[in-house]
């Protein structure tokens, strides 16, 4: 079906053999290239190392900066976990200092956690600003001792004024 093509008869044919080009390569240069090029490989995988390396001793003895799982979540009335994965300073900066402060998890009302955080805790009463509408209102925070300070893991904000027995 295909018909063959004679070569052109003005074209020479190719003598150079593949080992006659292989002599002109200066080999020299071609070391130096690939020594550079394994050097710049390791040194890259160094760096991925130490980076991976640095990251999993940060997640695993590094600050506990979202230790708690909290996104707040409510309505108009009541707002809950507002404030989880923030220290006592950073919620006495937005609150000022608390009205009441307990040594140990208080309860609210009868619901008391099947399982508590580890370390000392302390529930803290305080009342500003909250929830959806940023209203005024009253604030219980529990809060439990860590390397940074004391840190919330939960807390409820009520709106209006409601007292806490």
């Amino acid at each position: 079906m295909f018909l063959p093509v004679p070569p052109a008869p003005d074209v020479p044919p190719r003598t150079e053999l593949l080992s006659d080009v292989l002599e002109s390569i200066d080999e020299p240069s071609i070391i130096i290239r690939r020594r550079w090029r394994l050097r710049h490989t390791v040194f890259l995988a160094l760096i991925l190392l130490v980076a991976c390396g640095a990251g999993a001793a940060w997640y695993f003895i590094g600050e506990d900066r979202n230790e708690f799982f909290g996104g707040g979540f409510g309505t108009n009335g009541a707002f809950f976990g507002e404030l989880v994965n923030q220290t006592q300073h950073e919620i006495e900066q937005r609150y000022g200092k608390p009205d009441n402060e307990w040594e140990g998890y208080r309860p609210l009302g009868t619901r008391i956690p099947e399982q508590l955080p580890e370390g000392r805790i302390k529930t803290l009463l305080l009342h500003g600003r909250g929830g959806l509408n940023n209203a005024e209102g009253t604030v219980m925070v529990w809060l439990v001792e860590r390397r940074r300070g004391w840190v919330c893991f939960e807390s409820t904000w009520f709106g209006g004024n409601v007292w806490f027995p």
